[in-house]
């Protein structure tokens, strides 16, 4: 009984280390995200959330794109800036089995090596005054 449960605890300690990612332990898979506009109060979706200016919102790092809807025009849909982290893809590579391989297609597939810009700021004005062409500024901020 007692090898039994070693067995079961050896292989729980072998799935672990295998199943190991860099990005998705360190930085996890969702940001967190201020989303401003002038003016304030426009509605917007992005990813499963959805609120109103200023709203802070927790999204998947996956999502690409944000959609705003200010009252009396037609929605925009602007892309969400973001960034690959290549220290996290160096670190995969260097510190998980198999050359990478397993940390890879974990932060591969759950988009962990993307960083979202930790604030949007949609300038409807700007948007109303060139149909067709989504204006927006995208304010850089550091994250908390």
């Amino acid at each position: 009984m007692v090898a039994f449960r070693l067995s079961r605890c050896s292989w729980l300690l072998a799935a672990t280390l295998c199943l190991q990612s860099c990005a998705a332990m360190f930085t996890g898979t969702k940001s967190t995200i201020l989303v401003d506009s002038d003016p304030r109060g426009i509605a917007f979706t992005v990813g499963d959330a959805s609120g109103v200016t200023p709203q802070t919102v927790k999204v998947s790092k996956k999502v690409k794109e944000i959609t705003f809807a200010p009252e009396g025009s037609a929605p925009v849909t602007q892309p969400l800036p973001r960034r690959f982290q290549v220290g996290m893809l160096v670190l995969d590579i260097l510190f998980t089995p198999g050359y990478g391989l397993s940390g890879c297609l974990i932060d591969g597939t759950t988009a962990a090596w993307f960083k979202h810009d930790a604030t949007f700021f949609f300038n409807a004005a700007g948007a109303e005054s060139e149909p067709g062409a989504a204006s927006s500024e995208v304010v850089a901020a550091a994250a908390p």
